[in-house]
């Protein structure tokens, strides 16, 4: 692989422009699959600031809100330290699968590449 390869597979945070032309970005597990995705930026600038605040408030537990929804499955959300919320999980079956998946991003966060 070359470096352009490398930089989309494995654990990342990528940044995205959809068809409405606002931006938002995913973060990616070390085996590709989404774990944690943000709103919807006007600005390619603001996406990036909220990637780099995943990679900021992410490694800190105390940032994370375990969820349930209304059909039994499991989420959660990471915020800000003033309480907004920068991005929200996939949906697990079981809160120790949500739980294990924060550990994980807690663990790749601090060398994650933000692309």
């Amino acid at each position: 692989l070359d470096k352009r390869e490398t930089n989309t597979t494995g654990a990342r945070v990528e940044v995205l422009v959809g068809e409405t032309g606002k931006f938002r970005f995913n973060v990616h597990a070390k085996n590709g699959a989404i774990v944690l995705s943000s709103e919807h930026y006007t600005t390619e600038s603001a996406a990036f600031n909220g990637a780099f605040a995943v990679q900021a408030e992410g490694q800190s537990a105390a940032n994370y809100s375990l969820k349930e929804n209304a059909s039994g499955g499991f989420y959660f959300t990471l915020s800000a330290q003033n309480g907004q919320i920068i991005g929200v999980s996939q949906q697990y079956t079981t809160r120790a699968s949500a739980t294990s998946a924060i550990s994980s991003l807690q663990s790749f966060l601090p060398t994650v590449v933000v692309l």
